[in-house]
């Protein structure tokens, strides 16, 4: 593959930007297979894709990187490291699933950031799960007072299984020729007491902000300790 074409095809690395280096850094190795770049290529062209601070750094440190497994260590101590559950536990509580075309995608990438952020507590997992689904979803799961987020997966992809047949069969009748006196009108239930579920679901978001505004402040004085002199210039050293 030309490696002109694979420059426009890979996008420049902004570890103020990207919220997974990891998965950048797969996608870049991805790329330098395509375009059959040795391990020195890796780790020399990794150079092409770094902006500011991150290509600072990595020409203060390009001496130390002997080959692409040290340089991909490091990359990863650097900007993968310390962060890493920061990042995650901030792009927790953005997830929306209104933001996925469908609820499989949500679910994988919630997933995929609850083991990033190293959340274990099951109820914590459950709130911001609820808070991330659609309103719909969210009395569901309310509803029928889940107790695991895993529980309320279950709830939804039953409840969307149900939708589909649904769908077709309404698309039915369509097909064929309906005698008036066989059209029968349904009378459509919406949830019992549904003023009692929206106030429910309300009180639940309130509570779910105050548990996020507290683990924030513990993450807040977790990472002033990690980097007591975070905001001050880069020190002319080693990253």
């Amino acid at each position: 593959m030309d490696f002109k074409l694979s420059i426009k095809e890979l996008s420049s690395f902004n570890s103020d930007v990207i919220s997974d280096p990891e998965d950048w850094l797969n996608r870049y190795e991805l790329r330098s297979r395509m375009s059959n770049w040795s391990d020195e290529d890796k780790r020399d062209y990794l150079e092409l894709f770094l902006e500011g601070k991150d290509l600072i750094w990595y020409k203060r440190n390009k001496a130390e990187m002997e080959d692409w497994m040290t340089t991909k260590t490091m990359f990863l101590d650097k900007f993968d490291g310390q962060q890493k559950e920061m990042r995650a536990w901030n792009d927790l509580q953005k997830i929306k699933q209104a933001d996925f075309d469908d609820f499989g995608a949500f679910e994988a990438e919630f997933e995929r950031l609850l083991s990033k952020a190293k959340v274990s507590d099951k109820g914590i997992q459950l709130k911001l799960f609820i808070s991330a689904l659609r309103p719909k979803y969210q009395r569901i799961a309310i509803k029928n007072r889940v107790e695991d987020y895993t529980e309320a997966i279950t709830l939804i992809e039953e409840e969307e299984a149900v939708d589909k047949v649904m769908a077709k069969s309404e698309e039915f009748p369509r097909n064929r020729k309906t005698k008036p006196n066989e059209i029968k009108k349904v009378k459509v239930h919406q949830f019992e007491n549904n003023e009692m579920y929206e106030a429910l679901v309300e009180k639940f978001q309130e509570l779910t902000i105050s548990l996020i505004q507290k683990i924030d402040q513990k993450m807040g004085s977790i990472e002033s300790k990690q980097n007591p002199n975070e905001g001050s210039s880069e020190a002319p050293k080693k990253g």
